[in-house]
């Protein structure tokens, strides 16, 4: 089993046919993306269960973070019923709402701060310092299996940056499980979804199709702002990046 994949992974066909696509191309399963010239999904290169790991217990700390302020709000409430005095009630009343309010943001906050800085460290330390080329705009997003990308979960399927290449007409996405590659001429669909945040996009390798949900993330931790780094902005500029050369020849 490869270094980025699990058992079961809803990646595993991609993953075998990319080689296969690769093999028969001769080129290594590790190339480099603009390199290989052909659309594929392999595990990254690194071994990325110790930063999952700590992506995990981040996410427990959010969760702990959250119960915990719920439950100061609740006790708060309580003793404001118990206890006599219209003031006292007023301020236990205050305290309690503030306190809830207040530790669910923070849970949201220290969430996407972990996540965004763990996240950045592991890319920079095994895959590279995107964020220093002045040629690219790192977008920073979550990448989800389309079908399943709304259900709870502790850590995603991935988590990485997209790299727009519009020269090639292709787009990178480097996760810290899987590197994706995605040419215009594979892509099966792209739209965005009714949320209007999440971009849906399915493309083909030999054969084998898989769709993806593209998340933009808050950027937190040293991810700069770009006015396109949400829904429908970054939509347009994958629309770009990949439009077929032949079409738009035409």
């Amino acid at each position: 089993m490869g270094i980025g994949k699990r058992e079961g992974d809803f990646r595993d066909a991609i993953v075998a046919a990319s080689e296969r696509a690769l093999k028969r191309a001769g080129m290594p399963a590790q190339a480099s993306p603009l390199q290989a010239g052909i659309s594929y999904c392999v595990p990254a290169p690194v071994d990325p269960s110790r930063v999952v790991c700590r992506l995990k217990v981040s996410a427990f700390l959010g969760v702990g973070i959250l119960l915990g302020s719920l439950a100061f709000g609740v006790l708060m409430a309580v003793l404001a019923v118990r206890l006599t005095g219209d003031t006292i009630k007023t301020m236990l009343g205050i305290v309690g709402v503030v306190g809830g309010v207040g530790g669910v943001m923070l849970a949201g906050s220290i969430g996407s701060w972990f996540e965004a800085r763990l996240s950045q460290a592991h890319i920079k330390r095994h895959l590279g310092d995107f964020w220093s080329d002045r040629t690219i705009v790192p977008h920073f997003a979550s990448i989800e299996n389309a079908h399943t990308y709304d259900r709870l979960k502790v850590v995603g399927d991935d988590l990485g940056i997209l790299l727009i290449h519009p020269e090639a007409h292709c787009v990178e996405i480097e996760g810290i499980r899987f590197r994706y590659l995605i040419y215009a001429g594979d892509v099966r669909f792209l739209s965005l979804h009714k949320n209007q945040r999440t971009i849906l996009l399915g493309y083909e390798v030999d054969g084998e199709q898989i769709d993806l949900a593209i998340v933009p993330r808050g950027v937190l931790g040293g991810y700069k702002l770009q006015p396109a780094d949400l829904g429908s902005g970054l939509l347009g500029l994958v629309c770009q990046a990949i439009s077929d050369p032949e079409e738009m020849a035409e």
